[in-house]
């Protein structure tokens, strides 16, 4: 689609431009030192040279004479001296300008580095339910107030990696699923991650973990990475049970957004244990960190692949 291709060209470019830096600068230093090279040389015959014109004993004869030699070469020819030092400064000037140029290069392959503002990659951070839609209880709290915690958390993250963040829910405020993605096609999102929480509506309220749903039919998009990556990251940083990738087309939000798209089910508030922990800030910071992690590893980090297995284990 559309927005990948232009955050795949982004990153080509900023390659391509580092690149010709260091090419260009490599072709500068060598120039650098050719230039050296032919004034050493040509020091050292104009030095001869002069000790020559001047009747003055080569420097080959022993202590005294190389001391006399020394001496006269400075007399004769002061030049030289000074030149020899403008040759090192000049070395030292190179060095800085190689020091200047490798910083400059580190951060320009930082994530967002050398794009203008605005430039940055967009992300889709949805909070799930709100409003007259609080979706599924827990001991003193709703999963619709549960996601936003989550959502800003992980938007705050997001921006320290670089990234922009736009949020469909803001506030305690409902959203049809028909807006949410409407809101996240008309502005462009590169990705797009939905927060949810899970509910077991059985006896048995030890059920927990994490699980995270993608449409992986739509093949013109990267969803099932995605969701790989958020789901492996979330669970490292959680320490949370696993219970799985669903790859099911039926989620409006992750079916009809244009851009790769998962939605996370990030615990059970019918398990009382699990529910505390989801309405602690310290809990949620952890949740946050491993879906921002997950969705800066799709983006910047090229080599992360991720098996079936390693996405689990």
């Amino acid at each position: 689609m559309y927005t990948i291709k232009r955050s795949e060209k982004r990153r080509i470019e900023r390659r391509k431009r580092i690149q010709r830096s260091r090419d260009r600068h490599r072709t500068l230093c060598s120039v650098c030192t050719i230039l050296a090279a032919g004034m050493l040389i040509l020091l050292s015959f104009m030095t001869k040279s002069v000790l020559a014109a001047t009747g003055r004993p080569e420097m080959t004869a022993g202590t005294d004479k190389m001391e006399g030699n020394e001496t006269a070469a400075q007399e004769a020819y002061p030049e030289a001296e000074r030149a020899e030092q403008g040759t090192g400064t000049a070395d030292a000037g190179t060095k800085r300008s190689e020091e200047e140029t490798r910083k400059k290069e580190e951060q320009e392959s930082e994530p967002g580095a050398g794009e203008e503002e605005g430039e940055a990659l967009l992300i889709a951070v949805d909070a799930g339910h709100g409003g007259m839609d609080s979706g599924c209880l827990g001991k003193g709290v709703t999963e619709g107030e549960i996601n936003l915690q989550i959502a800003f958390l992980v938007k705050q993250k997001l921006e320290e990696k670089g990234f922009r963040v736009m949020m469909p829910r803001q506030n305690d405020e409902f959203l049809s699923k028909e807006e949410r993605v409407e809101l996240a096609n008309s502005y462009q999102a590169d990705a797009y991650v939905s927060i949810h929480q899970n509910t077991y509506e059985g006896s048995d309220k030890s059920v927990s973990g994490i699980e995270t749903w993608y449409d992986g039919a739509d093949k013109s998009r990267d969803n099932r990475r995605l969701a790989q990556l958020i789901h492996r990251e979330t669970l490292g940083c959680s320490g949370a049970r696993e219970r799985g990738l669903i790859d099911s087309a039926e989620l409006y939000v992750v079916s009809k957004t244009l851009m790769p798209a998962c939605l996370i089910e990030t615990g059970f508030l019918s398990n009382p244990q699990e529910c505390a922990d989801l309405s602690a800030s310290a809990y949620q910071e952890r949740i946050a960190e491993g879906i921002a992690e997950g969705i800066y590893q799709y983006f910047y980090l090229e080599e992360a692949e991720v098996s079936y297995q390693e996405a689990f284990f």
